[in-house]
């Protein structure tokens, strides 16, 4: 079981995780303006494979996929290019603001397949977490009544897929080192999306190329963050952090879109906070239960 020490360190990193997503996510948005979606979506993960090979250079390939796990690579990035083609498709039909209030659904969706696959013991209060952060999150995003539509429901079994996808990540770190996890997926994915671009692709301008760059090494990042989160405390304790990206975005949206929270947006905001709050008292339950009673791992 993870010291006190490792399980700070890991929600650091999961925080490190959203703020860097919420960045890249940034970028894209200024990137859309100018290429379609599945576009941006092959370049950021073609740049991240680039950024990516200086760190491999010297390292054994064989130890890039290790013997036996090829099939969770796949499968990890199979789900995952999905969800990022469900996420394309959504956002491309549906407002941010209810778009982005359905896709924070993900979370929960990580939480309840750790418990169903890993077996992950969820206390209750950390339930309350994620219940808590998705209250949040809906207030900042104020869906309209009436959301669900076929894009909605895409953009929720993305946000399944997706989350499947986190699974197989904390499946592969019990045999991968992060590089090689991260790696891998961008590489894949890149095959995966590579058949569709003659049918979407527009030549990007500099300025363009410079966000597309940005996008991937922030994608890359994040990546290499979130499966070292993952490599330190459970899933269903890195879910609530995701909450923490909203509170980023309305900061970005504020300097660079001059977007104004509403006191409903404040209100839900302080529920984000709460959520990680909450958290971390979840994580020092988890920590501490066993040496009550003198166990150990």
């Amino acid at each position: 079981m993870a010291s006190d020490k490792e399980t700070n360190y890991g929600l650091l990193i999961a925080l490190a995780t959203y703020l860097c997503a919420a960045l890249t996510n940034a970028c894209m948005k200024a990137a859309r303006e100018s290429l379609p979606s599945l576009e941006i979506i092959f370049l950021r993960t073609l740049v991240g494979s680039l950024l990516l090979i200086p760190f491999l250079v010297g390292q054994n390939p064989k130890t890039l996929i290790e013997k036996g796990t090829f099939k969770f690579h796949f499968a990890r990035a199979s789900l995952g290019t999905v969800a990022m083609v469900c996420f394309a498709y959504a956002f491309k039909h549906m407002r941010l603001a209810d778009g982005t209030a359905i896709g924070y659904t993900n979370p929960l969706f990580l939480a309840i397949l750790a418990r169903i696959f890993l077996k992950e013991k969820i206390p209750q209060v950390r339930w309350l977490a994620i219940a808590l952060g998705f209250v949040g999150v809906v207030m900042v995003a104020q869906p309209d009544n009436g959301i669900i539509s076929f894009a909605a429901v895409i953009l929720i079994f993305g946000c399944v897929t997706a989350a499947a996808s986190d699974i197989f990540v904390r499946v592969l770190t019990a045999f991968q080192s992060s590089l090689s996890i991260v790696a891998v997926f961008s590489m894949l994915s890149t095959v995966l999306l590579l058949p569709v671009m003659p049918f979407v692709w527009r030549n990007p301008d500099p300025f363009v190329w410079l966000l597309v760059i940005l996008v991937g090494l922030g994608g890359a990042a994040s990546q290499l963050l979130f499966t070292k989160a993952l490599q330190l405390i459970p899933a269903s304790l890195v879910a609530p952090f995701s909450y923490t990206s909203l509170v980023w975005v309305v900061i970005l949206g504020f300097v660079f879109w001059h977007d104004v929270p509403t006191p409903k947006g404040i209100l839900g905001t302080l529920f984000i906070i709460a959520d990680g709050c909450l958290a971390v008292l979840s994580s020092r339950h988890v920590l501490r239960k066993p040496s009550a009673n003198g166990a150990s791992n």
